[in-house]
């Protein structure tokens, strides 16, 4: 089971939570792996905020 609040700033998701079975980490880590893959994450970034 994957609980999921909306909490995105800047279009970055900034927490997500899972629950699962013990001992079954692979499967959490699967999804991950497809969840960055598909939503590209690892390319996108914050804006720098920097002063004038």
């Amino acid at each position: 089971m994957v609980h999921h609040w909306p909490a995105i700033q800047n279009g970055l998701p900034l927490d997500i939570q899972g629950v699962g079975r013990p001992g079954d980490e692979q499967t959490f880590l699967s999804l991950a792996a497809q969840m960055e893959k598909i939503s590209g994450w690892l390319t996108r970034r914050a804006p720098l905020k920097v002063p004038a």
